[in-house]
């Protein structure tokens, strides 16, 4: 067997909604990965103005790096969890955090709630990283 003839289904499939749909899914999940983590590397020093901290500080720091630190526990935890309760369901669970983290950090009045929001943002980044692809990839199957 042609490892080409395993994905002539795919090549042949004609575009539908279930197709759209999954890539708003994913992509969507990734863009706000990315946008996030870019916004925050670029807008730290214009944060570090408005809630007055000061450049190198502790809390200078944990606020340009807590949704990195806390990607690695979310990796784990819903890398681990997917394994048990299945793919799809817990990535809906990681978009949720995505989306909660994201908008209340929006709205924070100063800078520890926008290291708590980062921070789980953070996790919800980290269960994006594992489940991500896969979740793309079984989308695909279709």
């Amino acid at each position: 067997m042609d490892l080409r003839d395993l994905f002539k289904p795919l090549d042949y499939s004609k575009f539908n909604v279930y197709h759209a749909r999954s890539l708003l899914i994913t992509t969507l999940g990734m863009f706000t990965i990315s946008y996030n983590t870019t916004f925050v590397s670029i807008a730290l020093h214009s944060l570090s103005k408005q809630f007055h901290i000061p450049v190198g500080s502790l809390l200078f720091d944990l606020l340009g790096t807590a949704s990195l630190w806390t990607a690695v526990a979310g990796a784990l935890f819903f890398g681990i969890t997917a394994n048990f309760k299945g793919r799809r369901s817990v990535y809906g669970y990681e978009c949720l955090l995505l989306g909660i983290g994201s908008l209340l950090g929006a709205f924070a009045p100063n800078v520890y709630w926008l290291i708590l929001t980062q921070m789980v943002f953070g996790v919800g980044i980290g269960g994006g990283i594992p489940l991500l692809p896969i979740v793309l990839s079984g989308f695909s199957k279709a």
